[in-house]
This record gives structure tokens, sequence and C-alpha cells, in this order.
């Protein structure tokens, strides 16, 4: 853009101001853009293209002109010209990274591709590649942050990111699902799913076999429970959605953390005690929404007040899920013998060995 006007380069020219603008650095060496742009080229000959070159873009772009040249040196114009680029770092170091993935998705000196040396074409090649792996690691972790933490809405935009960088990464597909999964329900996961699909056969030319993880995944999904149902039935005419949850951030962490590590081979019981109507039940269903999609079986029963004459009332809500036959069979003894001793029908006509 020269002012509020746009203003075509050619693909060299391009690729020039891109090399220039695309360092870490405020200024290159005349040899070393010789060396990337007509590396076959005499050194006389090379000298006198780089100066038409130089001329050509200051013809085009008038004053200021978005470099300097000082000896040996052409210099980046400083504030009087900024790049894509500078936008780019900018977003970075705000930690939008949504929008710092929907820029590198339009690809880095796109235009140049095959009309440039192929020295040139590594450069572009590589650079591309250190500025999506720079970001990829920042979103990873963004998501890894929001998972540990239940915030899903931020992993979802950071999963949604993911996938806009690496549109053909079946993991990047694999975060997307379950995010989605979490936030807006299996449909628009399975949307996600439908979308790689076709996406990945039109650029491979051939039918896509997802792997088995992949299917594993969609199952969970749609095998998933949702939330623990409210102590009363719904009524359709009021609005049903939650406020986000506030105060209870270090708790929550704890309990996902605590939940997302199970023991191995061992019971292990945890304790959310409090006084009626301060959060609990809210607190555990969104500690334990989604661990299904991390290869854990949830069952849920509702709360119930220790001191009551019974207390084991949740426990036996829990167990009459359907899914309860599925578990029981692959547990090790002596827990496998103990259980069938107390609810043999779930065992489906198995009948454990007693050691």
């Amino acid at each position: 853009m020269v002012g509020d006007d746009p203003c075509p380069l050619s693909p060299l020219q391009t690729g020039f101001l891109g090399f220039l603008y695309g360092n870490d650095r405020d200024g290159l060496d005349r040899e070393e853009i010789i060396s990337l742009l007509w590396p076959e080229d005499d050194p006389q000959k090379a000298r006198k293209r780089l100066n038409q070159l130089l001329y050509s873009i200051k013809k085009k772009t008038a004053a200021p002109t978005p470099f300097e040249c000082r000896g040996t040196r052409i210099l980046r114009s400083g504030a009087r010209t900024s790049s894509d680029l500078d936008s780019y770092l900018v977003n970075l170091r705000a930690s939008r990274l949504s929008e710092c993935a929907e820029m590198l998705a339009r690809g880095f000196l796109r235009r140049c591709d095959g009309q440039v040396s192929r020295p040139f074409s590594s450069w572009i090649e590589a650079r591309d590649r250190e500025l999506r792996s720079v970001l990829g690691t920042k979103l990873r972790e963004r998501l890894t942050r929001c998972e540990s933490t239940a915030e899903w809405a931020g992993a979802k935009e950071a999963a949604e990111a993911i996938f806009v960088l690496e549109p053909l990464d079946e993991g990047a597909l694999g975060a997307l699902m379950k995010a989605r999964a979490r936030v807006s329900g299996p449909s628009d996961a399975e949307a996600a799913f439908a979308e790689f699909a076709a996406r990945r056969e039109a650029a491979l030319d051939s039918a896509w076999a997802p792997r088995e993880e992949t299917l594993l995944l969609l199952t969970r999904i749609r095998s998933e429970p949702g939330s623990i149902a409210p102590d009363t039935p719904p009524d359709p005419h009021v609005d049903q959605s939650e406020p986000r949850l506030v105060g209870r951030d270090s708790e929550r962490t704890l309990l996902r953390r605590t939940l997302s590590n199970p023991p191995h081979q061992t019971l292990r019981g945890i304790l959310v005690t409090g006084d009626a109507g301060i959060g609990k039940t809210r607190l555990i269903r969104e500690s334990v929404f989604g661990l299904s999609l991390e290869g854990q079986t949830v069952f849920f029963g509702q709360q119930a007040e220790l001191e009551q004459f019974i207390p084991l009332n949740p426990l036996i809500e829990a167990f009459r899920d359907p899914r309860i036959e599925e578990i029981l069979p692959q547990l090790d003894e002596p827990w496998r013998a103990v259980l069938y001793g107390v609810m043999p029908s779930h065992f489906r006509g198995l009948v454990p060995c007693n050691t």
C-alpha cells in the first residue's frame, strides 16, 4: 500500500521486500541479497539487476520508499513503513493467537511460489516453518493450560486456531473435536470430523482412513453423557444457561488434575463438603465434564448428606448406569469377586474366580 492506495508489485519485488522485512534485522548486505535472488548470475550482472530492482520499487512506491541504501547495506525505512509481519508480531506479543493463525494460514510470501530462485524458495519455506513452529507451541501451551483448568471456551479457541494453522493434521483434528464437544456439543465435533475428511481427501486425492484413536474419540464423543442431571426437571419457559463459574479456579484446577490422573489399581476417594447452595454440584460437574473424552468412564449419582442413615444412595444410583456392565468384568481381583457378590446381575453371566 502507498498511502491508502494498493501498489501492485511483481513476485520478485514482493520477494525482495519480504526478505528485507521478514528477517529479524534492520537491514541486509547487498551481497547477501544477490546470493539469494540471483545465485547463478555473474556478480557484476547480479549487482546491476539489484540496482534495477531497487529503482523499479522506488518508482512504484514513490516517497517514502520502503528502504534506504547506505553503502553496501540496504535498510528498512523504520517507522514510515510497516509490513504484515510487523502486525503479526504485534498480535503475537499481545497473545492474540487466533489472529496470528489466520495471518499465517494465508502463507508467508506465497505470491512468490515458483517465481524466485531455489535458495530463496528454501529460505521462504524455512521462515514459514519457523513462524508456524513458534505459534504452534504457544497455541498448544494455551490449550493445555485451559484444559487443565477446565476453561473450555479458551481451549476451543486455541484448538480452532491450531486447526487453522494445521488443517491436514489429524492430531489437530482430535484436539478440535474434543474442544467442540465440550463447548458446543457432539454435532459440532462431528462437523469438524466431516470437514477434515473432505479436506484431506481433496488434498491427497484419495480416501481417508482415520487412525484408530480418532475413531475411538468419535465413539466417545457420541456417547458422552454430558453433565450431571439437574435436581429438578428443566422449565422450558426459563433460561437454563448458567453464568461463568468464578471464584473457584484453584479448587477446580486441583480437582480436575486429580481426576485426570487416576491411581493405578488402587481406590481413592475425593470428598467435597460445604454448606448447601454454595456450588459444590456445579464445581464437580465442570470438573468431570469431558473426562470420558480422555478415556475415563464417569458414572453420576446425586449428592447426599453423610449424616443420613444410609449414605450409599449416590453409589447405588451410579451403579445403575448400564455401562457398569462393561467395566466390572475388567476389574482385577479381589474387586471383581467382591462386586460380583453384591451385584451379580451386572456381570452378564460371567462368574469371577475367587482367589
